[in-house]
């Protein structure tokens, strides 16, 4: 099994997400998976500009140069993605989200409804992966975390 974990607290090792997400990652490592972890703070990652040009003019490629094109080639590579954010005003890191906006060249420019739900599907030649969410809050209510899931 392939991880890839992205950290998107600024404090990086410092910080309450690596409290978590440490342990997280060490335990999968201990069970046999290969896992990468990478700071998002450290990237440079260029905004969505909602052009669409990854899907319609060159299939599956942004327009931005920058650090997010070795992001998705790692996405694809992993079974399981790992989203490790700090909850900031209800949801994940803006740096995270600029991150997860930037996703959109893994997908086709249509909608298919499975399970009640409209979703675009995964761009052709992409598995299908698992994603899952670690992330802590300064507010001890669960409840604090439900518009981030």
């Amino acid at each position: 099994m392939r991880i890839l974990a992205l950290n998107s607290s600024p404090k990086k090792d410092g910080g309450a997400t690596a409290s978590i997400l440490g342990p997280f990652l060490d335990g999968a490592r201990e069970a046999g998976a290969e896992v990468e972890l990478v700071y998002v703070a450290d990237l440079n990652v260029k905004p969505c500009l909602g052009c669409f040009t990854c899907w319609l003019k060159t299939p599956g490629r942004c327009v931005h140069t920058d650090d997010m094109a070795g992001v998705l080639e790692k996405v694809l590579w992993a079974d399981v993605l790992v989203l490790g954010t700090p909850l900031y005003v209800d949801g994940m890191t803006g740096t995270m989200k600029m991150v997860v906006d930037r996703f959109l060249p893994l997908v086709e420019p249509y909608v298919e409804v499975a399970d009640g739900r409209t979703r675009h599907p995964a761009r052709r030649g992409r598995r299908d992966s698992q994603v899952v969410l670690v992330s802590v809050s300064g507010f001890p209510e669960i409840e604090n975390f439900d518009p981030l899931v």
